[in-house]
């Protein structure tokens, strides 16, 4: 189960990684950040990504924050 969980967060940092670095308006952008967090099933990491569950902070920069998070628990780039 640990590890359906690691490849779970690591599946979901590549797919907001590649989100970030497309070429979309920001309405694109949340559309699709929308679809992450429902095909990922609302995870909490995302809680503050989703339009449904979000508080004061802007979704991009929940996102953002959500990256740097899996990047290091992930450990992308040591």
């Amino acid at each position: 189960m640990k590890y359906i969980k690691k490849v779970s967060e690591k599946c979901l940092f590549i797919e907001l990684y590649f989100l970030d670095k497309a070429y979309l308006t920001c309405k694109e952008r949340v559309d699709k950040l929308q679809g992450i967090c429902s095909g990922f099933k609302y995870p909490e990491i995302l809680s503050s990504c989703s339009i449904y569950l979000q508080d004061s902070i802007d979704l991009l920069i929940a996102m953002q924050e959500a990256i740097d998070f899996l990047k290091e628990k992930v450990c992308i780039n040591k």
